[in-house]
């Protein structure tokens, strides 16, 4: 499985939630300030994602609220029953075949 088809089902089995705070944005990351912020963390913790940028550049949800290397956050419709899950968001280019050997 590639790291889209890993979104893919993230997306499938978590259902990310539509920004609906700003209404010129169309799509499901949240800031991480103002009314954005408010609404993430009045959210179900196990609802909360980080979209984050890892050490080896590339992009990452991770479960939960997280501060450090964070971009934005996704509130999902369907909580996360675990300790921990990364889910690949983005691998440049360059590190897709170092991804698909792992």
């Amino acid at each position: 499985m590639d790291w889209e088809d890993e979104f893919n089902a993230w997306c499938l089995k978590y259902q990310p939630m539509d920004n609906h705070i700003d209404m010129n944005a169309v799509t499901d990351k949240f800031e991480t300030y103002g009314k954005d912020l408010d609404f993430v963390r009045a959210q179900d913790p196990r609802c909360i994602w980080t979209l984050i940028d890892g050490d080896d550049g590339n992009l990452y949800i991770s479960s939960g609220y997280h501060l450090v290397n964070r971009i934005n956050y996704f509130v999902t419709a369907v909580p996360f029953e675990g300790e921990y899950m990364d889910v690949p968001y983005f691998i440049y280019e360059e590190e897709e075949e170092e991804y698909k050997d792992v």
